[in-house]
């Protein structure tokens, strides 16, 4: 009988043991940079401002540019996303697009500030929300 106790008890502790789970720690879920509260490394990269000419079909416009890259690397699964821009001066939101189409360089065309200190506010966004914001300050 003894043996027996001891077969039942061998093959119920592998049972009882596969249902063990560790406890999620909601806290630490915060390495998604599409999370509002990602910590991690920055996602996007000032690659710099300038002046660029944009031919517009009759005339020619002198646009600022802010251009960013954005740290795909840094993104837990290959994802669809977009750049969500705030211009802190002009108080305008708009979406970028990537330039050239398919990078991952981003690129925003304003009218040129030299000398003024121009600062945006970028968020990753996808699925209809948005993540942390980060931001940048440039002068030309």
């Amino acid at each position: 009988m003894n043996a027996r106790i001891h077969i039942i008890l061998l093959l119920l502790v592998p049972l009882v043991m596969g249902c063990y789970k560790d406890d999620l720690d909601v806290a630490d879920l915060n390495n998604n940079p599409f999370d509002p509260e990602y910590v991690g490394p920055a996602v996007f990269e000032l690659e710099g401002t300038y002046t660029q000419f944009v031919d517009l079909g009759e005339f020619t416009v002198l646009y600022q540019v802010i251009e960013v890259r954005v740290r795909e690397d840094l993104f837990l699964s290959s994802a669809a996303y977009t750049v969500q821009l705030t211009d802190l001066q002009l108080g305008m939101v708009q979406n970028v697009v990537p330039d050239p189409p398919g990078s991952n360089i981003w690129k925003y065309y304003r009218e040129p500030a030299p000398g003024q200190e121009i600062c945006v506010e970028l968020r990753l966004a996808n699925n209809q929300s948005t993540a942390g914001a980060t931001t940048f300050c440039v002068t030309l």
